[in-house]
């Protein structure tokens, strides 16, 4: 796979007109609230999903600690729902729906066919789990996610705000890719991490990409945890056709 240099003159313009649309649709917000009705002070905290077609299963994937937590701040507050912005209005995830989840992936995976209503400008990014995720470093990656700072709360509604993340690929394990967050920009060309205290909380969850030669996304994997300014991605070759994970 022929990839492309994250400063070409016409590199960003191409990533926002060509990759991103084909991407945003299946990236969104999951997060904890005790009511769908009350916006303003409900979210207990927050992370990304991604959704995917495997062919056999349309799935959502998340990070197992996500889900974890989740289930820990549950015990301490017996309301607490699991939701998705999927559309307008919160849709609750139900943990009936988990096919698979693992620790040391730090992935959890939900079955997604029959659990809602889907809007229609939702997608299930396509994901061949028999073809072989070649990612090298030095490759360029693309990640949407819906970090905490850019949530906006209102009395009756929330405004999920994303950024697009550009990096390199700075090595590449069966397992993982990891990425220099001192490396990670915006669309604008700026350093996340020299703008934000935090940039990157709520990321974890999001779907990852390498971006070929003709800036077309290919799926690799998902976005782990960031810590010691490297952020740790899983990469999806562990993920089977039915939603289980290769461990």
């Amino acid at each position: 796979m022929e990839n492309i240099p994250i400063n070409l003159p016409l590199g960003l313009v191409q990533v926002r007109n060509v990759a991103i649309p084909q991407i945003k649709p299946s990236c969104g917000p999951i997060f904890f609230a005790e009511s769908l009705e009350i916006a303003a002070g409900n979210v207990k905290d927050s992370g990304s999903f991604g959704l995917i077609n495997t062919g056999k299963k349309k799935l959502l994937v998340t990070c197992h600690h996500v889900v974890e937590g989740f289930r820990d701040l549950k015990s301490k507050q017996p309301k607490l729902m699991l939701c998705l912005a999927l559309g307008i209005t919160p849709e609750v995830l139900n943990l009936d729906a988990l096919i698979d989840e693992d620790k040391e992936l730090d992935l959890a995976v939900f079955d997604m066919a029959g659990m809602m209503q889907i809007p229609r400008e939702r997608v299930f990014f396509p994901f061949d789990c028999k073809q072989k995720c070649n990612v090298a470093k030095e490759n360029v990656l693309l990640v949407i996610g819906y970090p905490g700072r850019h949530r906006v709360e209102f009395d009756k509604a929330i405004y999920w705000g994303t950024t697009p993340h550009l990096s390199i690929a700075s090595d590449v394990t069966e397992r993982n890719i990891y990425s220099s967050t001192q490396r990670m920009v915006n669309l604008n060309r700026q350093r996340l991490s020299g703008i934000y205290e935090n940039p990157y909380g709520g990321v974890s969850g999001s779907l990852c990409f390498v971006l070929q030669k003709d800036f077309r996304p290919q799926l690799v994997g998902v976005v782990s945890k960031h810590a010691m300014e490297t952020m740790t991605i899983t990469r999806l070759q562990c993920l089977r056709s039915d939603g289980m994970l290769k461990k």
